[in-house]
């Protein structure tokens, strides 16, 4: 390694670190528009322009090419959603044949006590229909949504999220808790979902705070978390227009924490979902492969139902 690479990585490393106890971007953002007598509520993509044009590429970014693409396929396929008055609604988005599809929905429910809205592809509608979550449809546990695309690319998933008719289609209309196939409940945590509810974003804990894009962020990794309908789709209303450099999940933590919402720390949110560190008896877990060797033995005697994740 050359001097040159070292400087560079000690240098990096510092911005890491300092990341992790620096106030977030956003509360940085609300202080400044404060000074100039700015009310929350009339915050828009103008008085951030600075901060849009700062972001560092990111190679997944929404596009807004991909954002009319969905929406018109939405436009033309998507049958009138009638919004349900309930307090929390899981949503899942997987259009392959996930062998784990099933098992994650059914931890979900049994875990939650929460109906699940399944967007599905082209392609796994009959894996679907032929596995036991086919039992939960009949059952009106869980309800099907299809996106007709046969992939979803990474770049396709965050442009998802950052389109206005995708949260248009979700049933509910509270909290909306998001999970993935890489995703699992514990049953033995400490915690339980109530213990959550307030947040208006929060996730797994970040493996660092200073994002990618440049930001520092709290609120956490959108595999496992739970959004506020209302102002997760205020801040796509909002906010999507922009060039956003980053993922989805950088989007909601940034701008709901910008709108004044709830978002979770770095204690919440290893209270809630462990990741990248098991630091907590944490409600769940998402991407467990992210943790150290003896890390992934203590999680899995703590919580036997993840083992297909390893």
């Amino acid at each position: 390694m050359s001097v040159l690479e070292i400087i560079r990585s000690c240098y990096y490393s510092f911005l890491f670190c300092k990341g992790e106890w620096v106030m977030s971007t956003p509360k940085k953002i609300r202080l400044k528009l404060k000074k100039r007598k700015l009310n929350v509520n009339a915050i828009t993509s103008k008085n951030i322009e600075e901060t849009y044009s700062a972001l560092k590429p990111y190679k997944g970014s929404s596009t807004s090419e991909l954002r009319k693409e969905i929406s018109n396929a939405f436009n033309l396929n998507m049958k009138k959603i009638t919004k349900e008055d309930i307090q929390m609604l899981g949503v899942i988005v997987e259009t392959r044949e996930h062998e784990h599809l099933s098992f994650v929905i059914s931890n979900f429910i049994k875990c939650t006590g929460l109906n699940v809205q399944l967007y599905h592809g082209n392609g796994n509608l009959n894996f679907i229909l032929e596995s036991p979550i086919k039992e939960l449809i009949d059952e009106g546990h869980v309800t099907l949504t299809s996106l007709n695309v046969n992939t979803l690319t990474e770049r396709y998933y965050n442009s998802l999220f950052l389109s206005e008719c995708f949260w248009e289609s979700i049933s509910g209309k509270g909290k909306i808790f998001v999970f993935q196939t890489d995703s699992i409940c514990c049953e033995n945590s400490d915690f339980k979902l109530q213990d959550f509810e307030s947040f208006d974003y929060i996730g797994a804990r970040w493996r660092n705070r200073l994002r990618l894009n440049g930001l520092v962020l709290d609120g956490g990794v959108g595999g496992f978390s739970i959004r506020d309908y209302s102002k997760s789709l205020e801040c796509v209303k909002k906010f999507s227009d922009q060039n956003w450099q980053g993922g989805e999940d950088d989007f909601f933590a940034f701008h709901i924490e910008l709108l004044g919402g709830n978002v979770g720390n770095k204690k919440e949110c290893s209270q809630f979902c462990t990741q990248n560190e098991f630091l907590q008896k944490s409600f769940g877990a998402h991407q467990l492969s992210n943790l150290s060797s003896v890390e992934q033995l203590n999680f899995l005697t703590y919580c036997q139902e993840s083992e297909f994740l390893f």
